[in-house]
């Protein structure tokens, strides 16, 4: 009977340590866990630094690009002469041949349109006036 107590005896105490150096594995295992789950975040955090170090250098090539292309457009448009206050820029206006004939050709031509436009009728296509589809005698 003693003999069946030691028995008994050894076998609680080595369940007991089974326990105690399980309980001991599973310590260290969430140990582990913390410290891996830390890592990741020192990790992730690094991450985001270089993300948004990328990002702002990118930007400043985009920004940088943007300013060359503006720069060289600028160095080839003519450059315009910009009005002071209360100065108007000229229209250009093409100047007429020497040829008076001409000068005075266009100028009848130019009279005869003022004409048309304050009494707001225009002549018709030639077509319609050849074809004989107008029906004012006016304009045949």
């Amino acid at each position: 009977m003693i003999a069946l107590v030691i028995l008994l005896l050894v076998v609680l105490i080595l369940w007991g340590i089974a326990s105690i150096s399980q309980s001991y594995a599973a310590a260290q295992q969430a140990k582990a866990a913390i410290a891996a789950a830390h890592a990741a975040e020192i990790a992730s955090l690094g991450n985001v630094i270089v993300i948004a170090t990328l990002a702002v250098v990118v930007l400043a090539l985009a920004a940088a690009i943007g300013y060359l292309i503006y720069l060289r457009a600028q160095a080839q448009a003519p450059r315009q002469r910009i009005p002071r206050g209360g100065e108007r820029p000229q229209p250009s206006v093409p100047a007429l041949p020497a040829d008076p004939l001409t000068q005075l050709t266009q100028l009848m031509i130019v009279k005869t349109l003022q004409d048309m436009q304050r009494r707001d009728t225009l002549p018709p296509p030639r077509a319609l006036a050849m074809r004989g589809e107008v029906e004012d005698e006016q304009w045949r």
